[in-house]
């Protein structure tokens, strides 16, 4: 809202009716009180300007006379002396208005009532607060005090007061609004005024996040992993010094100012578990500060926990406890009742309470375990770690053996035979309607029910797997029956995708579910260096519900398998197949020649066994010891130290 034109017609304004302490005192004889708590650039008052010629003056203003007879200074009201004075000059007041005005009780409540006044109406500047604030707290009222009078909350007194530990010289940038908010905040996080003046003289416009970072360089923040692991009560138990940033939010407000005790106490915390680990009986025991995948390229094997039977009585209650656990679920389910919860929890560790099962103390002396802390810093204990033996380099493959005892082939030519075998499987559940329909349900189930779907082969998310683009050969016959299916549904349907809808629901049911089987068919991918144990446990499992086997879909000629394997591998197969005689008698063959002749010999006859199981006898471990969510044995046991105690601390 603009100020009016000086040409604007004169309104009379109404006056407040005089009562006791209230006075009339002529506008030219009113000035702004020096103990006015505002005295940063004024905001504009454009709204009153507006306001005042239609509704009057709604609040009169707060008075104290001044040195000169019979004129008065406002403590109360500046912003309505300047609109009126505004007015007056714009000629829309007339000569002489007179103000309604009231006179303050006692001079020591001046500063308290412009503060009020100023806290309460229009917003003030936070440096100006904090003056205002520190006035009464020298004044020898408490924080508690301060914030009952003016009706805001101690959290804002002492935010305000915290602005006393900046630089004179950048609270008086701010003030002047060469400095954000946020950015005075900042240096407010150190107590060294000496520092904050290093940081502003070096980049007077560092940005907040700029300005922590320098002024908290060798502290440590309670979001680090460390205070995780440690506690931040054993921290300051230990004697270590905190302080918090009262602009900040939650937790990261609050810094760890000796960082060398914080090790200490880390390191003391490690040592103290890694003997609690070892007494358990393992081989080795170790700290793991890097990523979960390089502690999986160095330990690829696995010792798992073995079945402790139950007895009698034991297994009544524990059947019990299940039952009922499962019933609260269902009701969990259709309600929030937190003595069910608790219920729950309880009976979770009734269950967990059962030993089921332990490692066998032969397993344990040649097994590792490693204490792994998460991003956070929970703890983990990977217990049963295995080393995976040394491998071979250059072209001689992957220096281990296959499934039937022989050399195995390069990673990238097991890889490439996973990729046929799962183009079999497809090819095959492109007629079977049923299976693909149980993959589908059991895809959903597996995501729904918290799995994270690491225990389907099906990429059923609307994704094309395209095995095809992993096979060297391109005519094989499973690729050329699923080529075929997909050329025939997309045939059928009708030419725009708007249509796509009604002719689906028009379908049969019959119909649909060979859609289905063809559209599963193209999703199923359990193959790949980094499929999941899970998958290629279900892959298997989806080819035996089929009766899906490589000899039905493919020779070894189509494999092109000889041509790309090394001559030992060659004479390993043949010899197992025709005899050792046979091999004897091609081992001085060109590699080319015994292509050839070993090609003859074996087509028909021999297949290579990775055509027949996704899934190695590890991943089968893994697979039938994951939990209830999807989760392996092999992603550790979580430690319970009384962290949360911690965060609660944090939090309070």
């Amino acid at each position: 809202m603009g100020v009016a034109s000086p040409n604007a017609e004169k309104k009379e304004i109404p006056a407040m009716s005089t009562q006791q302490n209230f006075l009339q005192i002529p506008l030219a004889k009113l000035a702004v009180s020096p103990l006015n708590v505002r005295t940063t650039d004024a905001e504009n008052v454009d709204d009153l300007i507006a306001s005042i010629p239609v509704h009057g003056l709604l609040q009169s203003l707060v008075i104290v006379p001044a040195e000169k007879d019979g004129h008065y200074h406002v403590i109360a009201g500046g912003r309505r002396l300047r609109a009126l004075q505004t007015l007056a000059k714009n000629k829309q007041l007339e000569k002489g208005f007179l103000v309604p005005c009231r006179l303050a009780d006692s001079d020591q409540d001046q500063e308290q009532i412009s503060l009020a006044e100023n806290v309460i109406r229009a917003p003030m500047h936070p440096a100006d607060q904090y003056r205002a604030f520190a006035a009464q707290i020298d004044a020898g009222k408490s924080i508690e005090d301060v914030a009952q009078a003016f009706g805001v909350s101690e959290t804002v007194v002492k935010k305000r007061m915290k602005l006393g530990k900046v630089a004179p010289e950048i609270l008086a940038a701010y003030t002047d609004g060469k400095l954000e908010f946020d950015q005075v905040a900042a240096y407010a996080i150190s107590d060294d005024q000496e520092r904050q003046r290093n940081v502003f003289t070096a980049n007077p416009r560092a940005h907040s996040h700029s300005i922590r970072t320098a002024l908290t360089e060798g502290e440590v923040p309670v979001t680090d992993k460390r205070v995780k692991l440690v506690g931040l009560e054993a921290y300051q138990a230990a004697g270590g010094i905190i302080h918090q940033d009262l602009f900040a939010e939650g937790d990261r407000g609050i810094y760890l100012t000796d960082a060398a005790l914080l090790d200490q106490l880390a390191a003391e915390k490690i040592d103290a578990l890694i003997k609690e680990i070892k007494a358990e009986g393992w081989q080795e025991v170790f700290f793991f500060d890097g990523q979960y995948w390089e502690l999986e390229q160095e330990y690829k094997g696995r010792v798992y926990p073995q079945n402790i039977p139950l007895s009698d009585e034991q297994s009544a209650v524990f059947d019990e406890l299940v039952e009922r656990m499962g019933a609260i679920e269902i009701q969990l389910d259709q309600t929030d009742d937190d003595a069910l919860y608790d219920e729950y929890k309880e009976l979770s560790e009734q269950i967990d309470s059962f030993k089921t099962s332990e490692y066998l103390d032969e397993d344990k002396a040649r097994a590792s375990a490693a204490i792994v802390t998460s991003y956070n810093g929970d703890i983990r204990i990977e217990r049963g770690l295995l080393k995976s033996a040394p491998k071979a380099t250059g072209a001689q493959g992957t220096g281990k053996t296959s499934p039937e005892g022989l050399p195995a082939p390069s990673a990238k030519m097991q890889n490439e035979l996973a990729a046929v075998r799962t183009a079999a499987i497809a090819a095959d559940l492109c007629s079977n309607a049923h299976v693909a329909l149980a993959i589908t349900v059991h895809s959903q189930a597996a995501t729904f029910f918290g799995m994270y779907a690491s225990v389907s082969a099906s990429t059923l998310k609307a994704e094309k797997a395209d095995a095809a683009s992993h096979i060297q050969n391109q005519t094989m016959k499973p690729l050329i029956e699923i080529e075929q299916r997909r050329q025939d549904l997309r045939s059928s349907l009708p030419p725009r995708p708007a249509d796509w809808w009604t002719y689906f629901l028009e379908m049969s049911q019959a119909d649909l579910l060979q859609h289905l089987a063809v559209f599963t068919a193209l999703s199923l991918r359990p193959f790949g260096q980094y499929q999941l144990s899970g998958a290629k446990v279900h892959g298997d499992q989806i080819a035996d519900a089929l009766g899906t086997t490589p000899e039905a879909w493919m020779t070894l000629s189509d494999l092109g398998f000889l041509e790309r394997s090394t001559k030992t591998v060659i004479l390993a197969a043949v010899e197992q197949i025709k005899g050792k005689d046979l091999a004897t008698s091609l081992a001085p063959f060109k590699k080319t020649d015994l292509v050839e002749r070993a090609t003859a010999e074996l087509d028909g006859a021999w297949l290579p066994a990775e055509l027949t199981r996704f899934a190695t006898d590890h991943d089968r471990e893994t697979v039938n010891h994951m939990d209830g969510h999807g989760m392996s044995h092999f992603y550790g046991d979580q430690e319970e130290d009384g962290e949360d105690d911690d965060e609660e601390e944090i939090a309070a």
